[in-house]
């Protein structure tokens, strides 16, 4: 992750075959409120498990991110 950090200009993190989140790493861990990637990473897997059935994903211009939207 810390490379990926390092180098890649746009991620998406998938689970379960489902794109959680996508944006520059900067944008990702902005989202979830995360120092790193890594923690980016596990606090959207967190969160799309607790939000199950009710989760989708929206874009939101401001952020640049793609993040969960209630």
């Amino acid at each position: 992750m810390e490379v990926a950090e390092r180098v890649c200009t746009r991620i998406g993190i998938i689970n379960a075959g489902r794109l959680v989140m996508e944006g520059t790493p900067a944008e990702i861990m902005n989202a979830v409120n995360a120092g790193s990637l890594e923690d980016a990473f596990l606090r959207a897997i967190r969160l799309r498990m607790r939000l199950g059935a009710y989760w989708r994903v929206c874009d939101h211009e401001s952020l640049g991110a793609r993040r969960p939207c209630l």
